[in-house]
């Protein structure tokens, strides 16, 4: 499972930026498959935090299909990271590049007048399952990721 991110800042002074989903403040630059920019959006919803949407930061892609109708609105989206991390059974980090032109299929939450993304698990790779029985789904990026950011 995806517990962390990270993303290059092309923006001002150029830098990477690390979100992990333990950190409450955390967000992720987003945009929709028609490729709207929503900005940075806050990542998932914490068990101490109030709200309808799904608590955690993840969403199974077979959940998606079944389990989303008591909530007002989910939106496909793509979470613009470079690279993502995943904590295997011992906790030790293990960082993966998305690959260029990629990155994570994510869905928005909105709720009220409040948004959350949540990236899309699946399965994972037959060479990954040593680390999570979760992994992260994939999407191309729409148009030039570096305007995006």
């Amino acid at each position: 499972m995806c517990e962390g991110v990270e993303i290059k800042v092309i923006s001002g002074d150029p830098k990477n930026v690390k979100a992990y989903f333990s950190d409450p403040g955390s967000a992720l630059p987003v945009v929709l498959e028609d490729g709207t920019d929503l900005g940075w959006v806050a990542w998932g919803r914490r068990s101490d935090q109030s709200g309808r949407s799904p608590e955690g930061g993840w969403i199974d892609e077979r959940e998606l299909k079944h389990n989303c109708s008591d909530v007002p609105r989910y939106q496909p989206a793509i979470g613009l990271v470079d690279r993502y991390m995943a904590y295997d059974i011992d906790r030790a980090p293990h960082w993966f590049y998305v690959g260029p032109g990629r990155s994570l299929k994510c869905v928005v939450v909105t709720e009220d007048f409040e948004q959350r993304v949540y990236l899309v698990t699946t399965r994972p790779p037959a060479e990954y399952f040593w680390i999570r029985d979760r992994w992260p789904t994939f999407a191309h990026q729409p148009g030039n990721p570096d305007e995006q950011r």
